[in-house]
């Protein structure tokens, strides 16, 4: 089971993507999409080179610190032929300029940092939206140690310690970062990760 989490996540996030996208797709405007600590991106990749019907209507920003995630994922856009939909920026996500995204993704940045450093980070996040956008950020479980001692311990070993959270405080962190909760979703059947959905209020 070690490491597999990961991959659900991956799987739970690519399912429900291009129906979160569909939300804000009309005739005239690109639906942007800010991916902060995308590594290789390979999540939204993944999502627009399933549906094709997407590629002309979405703009994707991945933002990552590691130039080598970014390059990697450069030559996937390039092999799927995606270079029009995806842009590609190595820096501190605060210090690139927001362009007002409809959906920004914050997915494993939270997961071994404490509530008051995440709300924080989510609060940092909101400049990245316009109003009646939505955030879709991932943390860890308070199940998994329980269920996976051996993925935890290896996490450990490595260095990084998780902040384990319950549902309904990975739900709070939106409501405490001036945004307003929409749902959550799941990896399947584990229950180890949780995406919770926030969305930027007008009033924000």
């Amino acid at each position: 089971m070690s490491g597999y989490h990961v991959y659900l996540r991956l799987k739970a996030l690519e399912r429900s993507l291009p129906s979160w996208i569909g939300k804000f797709i009309d005739n005239e405007e690109t639906v942007l999409v800010d991916n902060i600590g995308s590594g290789t991106g390979h999540d939204m990749i993944n999502v627009l080179n399933e549906n094709h019907d997407l590629t002309e209507k979405v703009h994707v920003r991945n933002i990552d610190l590691d130039e080598k995630a970014i390059e990697i994922g450069i030559k996937k856009v390039r092999r799927f032929g995606l270079e029009d939909s995806f842009s590609f920026v190595c820096e501190k996500f605060h210090k690139v300029n927001p362009r007002k995204a409809h959906i920004v993704i914050l997915v494993g940045i939270l997961c071994t940092l404490p509530m008051e450093i995440c709300v924080k980070i989510l609060k940092l996040s909101a400049h990245y939206l316009r109003p009646g956008g939505i955030i879709i950020y991932s943390t860890n479980q308070v199940i998994m140690p329980a269920w996976d001692p051996f993925t935890d311990f290896l996490m450990r070993l490595a260095g990084w310690h998780m902040d384990y959270k319950r549902d309904e405080e990975s739900a709070s962190l939106a409501e405490r970062s001036g945004l307003r909760y929409v749902t959550q979703f799941f990896d399947d059947y584990l229950h180890f990760q949780c995406m919770t959905v926030a969305m930027l209020n007008s009033k924000v």
